[in-house]
């Protein structure tokens, strides 16, 4: 992963964990999307982030690549 871009990612999970665990996650996402979202999927994205799933895939190193390039 490039160096630039770590911060950010580790800093986004920081937000969906801390989201996950909130009081107001359902509230906060009712706001978000209304009543049209699929309340299956949104407790498994839930429960996925609370066991910190995005932070095990940061740990990991990775980089991003351009699909068209030819290396």
């Amino acid at each position: 992963m490039t160096s630039a871009l770590f911060p950010i990612l580790t800093a986004l999970d920081d937000i969906l964990f801390d989201f996950a665990q909130s009081d107001g996650f359902w509230a906060n996402l009712e706001t978000a999307f209304g009543t049209s979202y699929d309340v299956v999927k949104a407790t498994q994205l839930r429960e996925t982030e609370k066991t910190g799933f995005f932070e095990k895939l940061f740990r990991n190193p990775f980089s991003l690549r351009n699909p068209f390039s030819c290396k």
